[in-house]
Formats: structure tokens, sequence, C-alpha cells
């Protein structure tokens, strides 16, 4: 991460994580000498489909970023603003390959042009999925007593259809310090610190229990 304070009631902060994995690897299935309770051996298993030569190659890769900035600033000491915005982005991708040959005419050594060209095969298993966002948040206070505040939010998903990937959702919220009244000072109740009525409204996007490509069918 990196944070920056151009002024006083301004702070910049982006962050950022990577992760990537890589699996390269080989299989092989060799044939083996028989042998019926004596030293001579009785025949090499060298049977259809008994032997085998497979090479994987898989790719994981993550990324997760976040840049955002929040600005507070305090008006004649009873006024108190707060404003934050920024932008998200997360994305996960998989690929995987797989070839193997069965029938080597030699397994000595772990390679695919050994096999018998009929009796190859192969497979790919890829996917991504990636979800970007645009937030803001704006707060007001009032000698540490009143707030109000709203929210806004801009987000994308790739697990929808074009046209239907972007929404923007909405909310808000009231609150009210109830121990900063000089009322409640003045009853002088004991062990009472912190007391807060808090009332919020909004909504958020869900993405939960869609598969990565519904919207294909």
């Amino acid at each position: 991460f990196a944070e920056l304070t151009p002024i006083s009631e301004l702070k910049i902060r982006a962050n950022f994580a990577k992760n990537a994995s890589f699996r390269n690897g080989r299989s092989l299935n060799t044939s083996f000498q028989h042998y019926y309770g004596t030293e001579n051996p009785s025949f090499l298993n060298r049977q259809p489909h008994q032997t085998s030569v497979g090479s994987q190659l898989v790719i994981n890769d993550s990324f997760t970023g976040n840049l955002q900035a929040t600005y507070n600033k305090t008006i004649k000491e009873r006024h108190q603003l707060r404003a934050l915005a920024g932008i998200s982005h997360e994305e996960t991708s998989y690929d995987e390959t797989t070839a193997w040959r069965n029938d080597l005419v030699y397994d000595g050594l772990q390679t695919l042009n050994l096999g018998n060209s009929e009796e190859q095969y192969n497979s790919d298993n890829q996917w991504q999925v990636a979800i970007r966002s645009a937030f803001g948040n704006l707060s007001y206070s009032f000698d540490d007593r009143y707030v109000i505040e709203g929210n806004i939010r801009h987000d994308g998903s790739s697990r929808f259809a074009e046209g239907y990937k972007w929404d923007t959702f909405f909310g808000g919220g009231a609150a009210w310090n109830v121990t900063n009244e000089n009322f409640i000072q003045n009853l002088g109740i004991r062990n009472l610190n912190d007391l807060k009525l808090r009332g919020s409204w909004g909504q958020l996007g869900n993405q939960a229990s869609i598969g990565l490509y519904d919207f294909v069918s």
C-alpha cells in the first residue's frame, strides 16, 4: 500500500495484492514385469491402454486493488464534514490444459510423442471472474450529537450479460448521540458512557449463488 497526505484534511490511500500460482506436471503409467513365483519372467505387461503419459499446465492468477480518498474538515469546532470516494477492482483467472497418450512404444521417457497417435486426448479448463466498483460517502456531524450521511455505489460484475453488468445503489442514515446532550449529562447516570440512536436504509447488489457464465444459457 501507499498513502499520501497532500493537505492535513485529505488522505489518499492505495493498496493492492497480487497472487499467482503455477503448476507444471507430468504423469507416467509404465509397464511392469510379471513373475510366477520363480526368477524367470513370465510376460511383460504391455497390453493396450496399460501405459500412458500425461502433461498438465495450470495457471491461477488473482488481483485485488483499491484506491480511495478521505477528506475530513472541522468548521468552528462544531461542524464536522467527512467525504470519501474510491474505486476498487477484483479479478481471478484460471487456466488449465491437460494432454495425454496411451500405448507407449517406450516408457523410459515422459514425452507425448512416444504414445499412440490414435490414443491421444486433451482437455482444457478456463474461467475468469471480476467485479469493479466506484463508491462514495458523505457525512455531516453537528457538535458530535447529530449525524446524517449518504452512500452511493456503482458496481459491475462479470457474472452478468452485457447490458446488465452494472447498477447503482444508494443508502443513507441518521444518528443521534444521546449521551452528549446536556439533559442526559445532568441526570448523572453512572456507567452510561455511550448511547447512540441510529436509523439507516440502503441497497446493495447481490451476485451470490450466480454461476460465472449462467448468462450464456
